[in-house]
């Protein structure tokens, strides 16, 4: 279970001071900006098994004070910090590390403008953190793991690109991938049991077809993250490969 509280929309505007002018118990300190976040993550504490991990995504920053030229208070590194503590205390397993989305800002071009955030989140904290965004290759995702610079790691669109991101990623690390049953594809307008929707991945090789490749990579990386909970390794497999 994953509470978004990052990239504009509802509790990172109750975080931030760029968006949240309110004089009442929800608005003005830290504490009480943070307060409809640690409550959400109360009650869903409360409803959701305590085997099973809860994940908090936050924007670490607005990326309004790193722009000299802006002088507006917004949300800060700073203050993800003592959100990230508080988070635990009320039952969070781990910070998904994000950034911006709240209004238009000047954001870094480097290739680790999001995952340098999660290392510095992980060391100020000492929280559980998962770092994300650019991580295209075996070798940034293995690289962020055995640093210590993240203690997860989440890969999107590198999976949308390849569909065996993994099963390469374990190739290049030395490692061997490991395939379940493929996955039956239709082609556009096909219907099932129709003319044209066999398996379109028939007669390929192993590594073209699609299936829960990504939950059985081995360590130094997982597809999405390697911790050392079971029940967090768990609830990826579930969440990202069933």
């Amino acid at each position: 279970m994953e509470i978004h509280s990052a990239h504009g929309y509802m509790l990172h505007s109750f975080l931030s001071r760029l968006s949240n002018t309110r004089s009442d118990s929800y608005g003005g300190s830290l504490e009480n900006r943070a307060r409809i976040v640690l409550e959400v993550l109360d009650a869903v504490r409360a409803a959701w098994p305590a085997d099973k991990p809860v994940f908090l995504r936050i924007s670490l920053t607005d990326w309004v004070q790193e722009d000299p030229a802006d002088e507006r208070a917004a949300w800060v590194l700073e203050e993800s910090v003592v959100l990230s503590r508080w988070a635990a205390e009320h039952g969070a397993d781990l910070i998904d590390v994000s950034s911006g989305g709240l209004v238009p800002a000047n954001i870094p071009h480097r290739e680790d403008y999001k995952t340098f955030n999660a290392s510095q989140l992980k060391a100020s904290s000492k929280t559980l953190v998962a770092a994300v965004g650019r991580i295209a290759d075996a070798a940034t995702a293995s690289g962020l793991l055995g640093s210590g610079s993240a203690d997860a790691v989440f890969v999107g669109r590198a999976l949308l690109r390849d569909a065996s991101w993994a099963n390469n990623a374990a190739a290049v690390l030395g490692a061997r991938g490991r395939l379940h049953a493929p996955i039956r594809l239709r082609r556009p307008g096909t219907v099932p049991g129709g003319r044209g929707s066999e398996n379109a991945f028939e007669n390929k090789p192993p590594d073209m077809m699609l299936g829960n490749s990504f939950s059985l990579l081995p360590s130094p990386v997982w597809a999405c993250l390697m911790l050392g909970t079971p029940s967090i390794q768990t609830y990826i497999r579930m969440r990202c490969f069933s």
